[in-house]
């Protein structure tokens, strides 16, 4: 648990019954309208909240409204990887916990802005943009987005990198869009996703 998770931590502990809620708010306060550094913070912060206890506290962020600032802070230029990171993070934990986030998250625009990071954002941050577009799968109409933003060969590097985790999550996000239609499929395939997927499949099935 890093520095700023065991602060988050003693502040819900000594606030009582409201100290949750009062630690959520403070944290999408900052991450809305803080400088740099505390927008910064406040991401790593409620990356935290959002993957502690299997997402537990995940309703309560997103009712909170730390969906659109997270998206924001994304979207904008001026943020650093690791804001970029943390917030791709959280959303990822919240798209996964309920379908109605995974809508929250594309209605907030956070489809054009995920896709973009994944295209542009250095190699941690394109790891968590791809796992928040893998969560992205409750409705088979956010792929369409997804898929003409052009994230199928944005996503072969990530495919053929030598990071695990990145090729898990990219390998969902693929999977994700070639269940929207058979072209997408053929796309996939002409994009050369298939052989790094197959490699994939044989690593995973090693004893």
């Amino acid at each position: 648990m890093g520095r700023q998770q065991v602060i988050i931590a003693q502040e819900i502990r000594s606030g009582g019954a409201g100290g949750l809620a009062d630690v959520i708010a403070k944290q999408v306060k900052l991450v809305t309208s803080g400088d740099a550094v505390a927008r910064e913070r406040a991401a790593v912060a409620i990356f935290g909240l959002a993957t502690q206890m299997h997402g537990e506290h995940c309703t309560v962020l997103a009712q909170a409204g730390c969906i659109v600032p997270l998206v924001k802070l994304l979207a904008d230029a001026t943020s650093s990887a690791k804001a970029q990171a943390a917030a791709a993070g959280a959303l990822q934990a919240l798209g996964g916990s309920k379908q109605e986030h995974q809508q929250a998250i594309v209605d907030a625009s956070g489809v054009p802005a995920l896709v973009k990071l994944l295209k542009q954002g250095s190699p941690k941050v394109q790891e968590a943009v791809a796992s928040a577009l893998a969560s992205l799968d409750s409705n088979i109409t956010h792929q369409k987005q997804i898929i003409e933003l052009g994230c199928i060969v944005a996503l072969m590097p990530q495919l053929t990198g030598t990071s695990g985790a990145a090729q898990a999550h990219a390998a969902q996000c693929v999977a994700n869009m070639a269940s929207y239609d058979e072209a997408t499929q053929i796309a996939i395939s002409k994009a050369g996703g298939v052989p790094p997927l197959v490699t994939l499949l044989k690593v995973s099935a090693q004893p």
